[in-house]
């Protein structure tokens, strides 16, 4: 026959956690959260820029085919605009699914021996208020961002370009 110690503390067997376990691992969870989700966000509009600055460079690329064999960045040999010729995966950033950036050119930008081409932000997309805006790329290679009106920011065109 077993006895029962008096002195001994009784000791339930635990079926849960308490109300203040809980709450430490909300908080760890909440500061993870808050540490993460900027992480993540920061690293997925930089993905974004990289795709739109590839979409950009093939581009241009078309436009030097384009011109070697037309003589001209405008049109082609029998008088049809260029805009009309791009392909359809370069008109779009990313060039499959939702388009995050759109190509522009700029008729005004368009002559026989230039250009300057645009990967404009979509207005209603993820990357509408990203600090880069929009990337330019000239026939010579020059690079560039366009933010607004502000368009010769060096410092915020090297560290889009990166």
């Amino acid at each position: 026959m077993k006895f029962k110690d008096k002195n001994r503390p009784r000791t339930a067997n635990p079926h849960g956690f308490t109300l203040i376990e809980l709450m430490i691992v909300l908080a760890i969870l909440g500061l993870l959260g808050a540490i993460a989700l900027p992480s993540y966000t920061s690293h997925m509009a930089k993905a974004h820029r990289a795709e739109a600055r590839a979409q950009l460079m093939q581009a241009a690329q078309f436009m030097q085919r384009f011109s070697a064999a037309n003589d001209s960045f405008k049109a082609d040999r029998k008088g049809n605009a260029v805009l009309g010729q791009i392909p359809e995966a370069l008109l779009h950033s990313p060039s499959q699914g939702p388009a995050l950036y759109d190509l522009t050119i700029p008729e005004a930008t368009l002559s026989e021996q230039n250009f300057i081409i645009q990967m404009t932000p979509v207005a209603s997309g993820k990357m509408a208020t990203d600090e880069c805006g929009a990337f330019t790329l000239t026939s010579t290679g020059i690079k560039g961002v366009t933010v607004g009106t502000n368009t010769g920011n060096t410092t915020l065109r090297d560290k889009c370009w990166k």
